[in-house]
């Protein structure tokens, strides 16, 4: 394959994000938002000194990544939509629901606050779940960008999509079943840290990944070696952590004080403890609350879907001068004499792959391999294919989820290479993928 050139290009790393960034200006909190979050506070102080029972128990630690701290706002979002008004229990907190007086008001003034507190926080977690899909539909369309167009990357690219529905409806399976929201949330995080060590080990060529990053020959190298480093402590992603990643924790911290305030505005041993002024305006500060954090949360993945969004990572292949990425379905292999060659594809059970397999002339041995668990089962033993005898087709079916291993092996010949073309199609990924 051709390799790309990388004139112009420099390579990723902490001090060239520094640099590019220095100017930036990060954008601040409306004063509407701090005073609001200075209240809760204060309200959760008066609360101690009156001797109610504070309910930390949704407190979130602020992490360390940025990624992570998204995935921790979506999880405190979803727990204040619970606590303003529970979607599939008793429909109003037990605070409110316990007190004669203030159910008797509902209709007039609470009901309506609570459901819009619910709301507003749904809004919130969504508004931070689609910049996470949005950015992670533009690393995959990058990475489809550089892939050459042959069944290999097509291969690819429809493993990672299943593993994504896998992952997805492992998510719903969970919350069926009684999981909780701290269930979720550390099931989501698993599987985000899971493709993360994945794409560091393409940058670095370990393992099955080798494979893949002869396949990405298109990519330039500055890209890989940033890649490597993506989950490195001192790593590139640290100046961006360093940079803008004090908003969104105090974001977070914000939010363990609005989440604080309202399980203990709601917690039932609080029930019989507020007069209902007193309840009625502690209800309209959470939602209050909860809207001026929503429009800050919206203000900060605005600026970083446009700040960080357009980080030199996220180059397109067209931008680049590259000669690799070209050709249609079929690839063009060369074995060399006393030599194999293999190609290696993800499947799952079940899993059924056409092949074929054009020689330009003399013979080859071909054989089909599966890997699972650490043991290799042969799913076609070894076979002279002849150019006399034209094209070799056929279909193999995965008895079990692995790694499918196409060889070509010329060992036998002394002087002589081969040529040969071949492609796969895994039909019943193509198929899951239509409906």
């Amino acid at each position: 394959m051709g390799k790309a050139k990388d004139a112009g290009l420099v390579p990723i790393t902490r001090e060239y994000f520094k640099q590019l960034y220095k100017d930036t200006e990060i954008p601040t909190f409306s004063d509407e938002y701090n005073s609001t979050i200075k209240a809760i506070t204060e309200r959760i102080e008066a609360f101690k000194a009156a001797g109610h029972t504070i309910d930390a128990s949704n407190r979130l630690e602020v992490p360390e990544k940025m990624e992570e701290t998204m995935y921790k706002m979506r999880h405190l979002f979803e727990t204040c939509a619970e606590l303003f008004f529970p979607a599939e229990k008793s429909p109003y907190p037990p605070a409110v629901r316990n007190h004669a007086a203030m159910k008797a008001e509902l209709k007039s003034s609470s009901e309506g606050l609570l459901k819009e507190g619910r709301e507003t926080s749904i809004k919130a977690a969504a508004i931070v779940d689609t910049y996470q899909t949005n950015n992670a539909d533009r690393v995959k369309g990058i990475v489809r960008g550089f892939l050459p167009k042959d069944f290999r990357a097509q291969l690819f690219m429809n493993h990672q999509e299943r593993s994504d529905r896998k992952k997805k409806a492992a998510i719903e399976k969970l919350m069926a079943k009684g999981g909780t929201l701290v269930d979720k949330y550390t099931k989501l995080w698993d599987d985000q840290m899971e493709r993360r060590k994945k794409l560091a080990q393409i940058g670095g060529a370990t393992g099955i990944f080798a494979a893949i990053v002869k396949l990405l020959a298109g990519i330039p190298q500055v890209l890989l070696d940033f890649v490597k480093q993506i989950n490195d402590k001192e790593g590139p992603m640290e100046e961006i952590r360093a940079k803008f990643g004090p908003p969104l924790y105090s974001l977070l911290e914000g939010g363990n004080e609005v989440v604080t305030h309202l399980a203990t505005l709601t917690h039932a041993d609080n029930s019989s403890k507020f007069s209902v002024d007193e309840l009625s305006a502690d209800i309209k500060l959470s939602v209050t609350a909860i809207n001026e954090m929503t429009r800050m949360v919206d203000m900060y993945m605005q600026f970083c879907a446009g700040t960080i969004g357009k980080a030199p990572f996220f180059v397109k292949a067209e931008e680049l001068s590259q000669e690799g990425g070209a050709g249609d379905n079929t690839e063009a292999i060369n074995v060399s004499a006393r030599s194999k060659e293999v190609i290696s594809v993800d499947v799952e059970d079940g899993d059924a792959v056409d092949y074929e397999l054009s020689l330009d002339a003399k013979d080859i041995d071909f054989s089909v391999t599966l890997t699972a668990g650490g043991n290799t089962i042969a799913l076609l033993p070894k076979k002279r294919c002849e150019s006399s005898k034209g094209p070799l087709k056929g279909s193999i079916t995965a008895p079990q989820e692995g790694v499918l291993t196409f060889v070509f092996d010329n060992s036998f010949s002394l002087l002589t290479s081969k040529s040969l073309r071949f492609k796969a199609v895994n039909t019943t990924s193509e198929a899951k993928d239509k409906q």
